[in-house]
């Protein structure tokens, strides 16, 4: 039995245990870092707004451990090479202030979603802001990994049927906010087909009246007669 086999047997194993543990997707005002960029209209009806998954943090955060006890440890010991003990608490101090500007990252990066939009902020210094009509995004993709299912995240790719493509990870609530999207999506496709009507190729042909039918008819019929009409020059001999 491989290794992906063993692990499904035990998240479904623990799936009910973990369902029972996840939290509910719960609706609130929308953050002032975010709250700019959402239109006026929208701000008043449904939406959610969610941060990434604060999994996102671990690996800047314990790299930013193992580097920092490294240099502990050199110092603790009394290595003899005091340059290297210097490389290494400068190599500390980066790491440190790399797993800071995440940290920092992670808070001011927002996931909204309202009636007619997606909208994905991200930057410290440098703002950036993503919004993509939820009419554009007709295909999205759901990945989970082991880790995932069982800290509660996910990544999603929105927009894999269309030009228009954003690929978000660690996204928390995976399955709610799944669903949620989904029946976003459909009412805007929805909306947009009831005001653009059927194409032209739905559309039925107009009725043929009862009196062109019938001239149809008679002028397809092989045994109506046919008029011969004379040429100009020539006369028809006597009998």
């Amino acid at each position: 039995m491989s290794t992906n086999r063993i692990t499904s047997w035990i998240l479904d194993k623990l799936a009910p245990a973990l369902a029972k543990l996840t939290p509910v997707l719960q609706t609130g005002p929308i953050p002032l870092a975010a709250r700019r960029y959402v239109l006026e209209e929208e701000r008043k009806a449904e939406h959610i707004s969610i941060r990434q998954h604060p999994a996102m943090m671990i690996p800047a955060l314990t790299s930013a451990l193992g580097v920092l006890l490294g240099a502990a440890f050199a110092t603790v010991t009394g290595l003899h090479d005091s340059t290297l003990i210097l490389v290494v608490w400068m190599i500390s101090v980066v790491m440190i202030l790399r797993s800071l500007l995440v940290v920092m990252r992670w808070q001011v990066q927002y996931i909204v979603i309202t009636a007619k939009t997606f909208i994905l902020t991200a930057g410290v210094m440098t703002r950036a802001v993503t919004a993509i009509p939820l009419v554009n995004l007709s295909g999205m993709t759901l990945e989970m990994t082991p880790t995932g299912r069982l800290m509660g995240y996910a990544a999603f790719r929105l927009g894999a049927d269309s030009p228009v493509q954003l690929v978000i990870d660690y996204v928390p609530y995976p399955e709610q906010l799944y669903l949620r999207i989904r029946n976003a999506i459909r009412a805007e496709q929805d909306k947009a087909d009831a005001v653009s009507g059927p194409s032209p190729a739905d559309r039925e042909p107009p009725a043929t009246p009862p009196d062109a039918q019938a001239s149809q008819t008679s002028q397809a019929s092989p045994d109506a007669p046919v008029a011969q009409s004379a040429q100009p020059g020539r006369t028809r001999p006597a009998s």
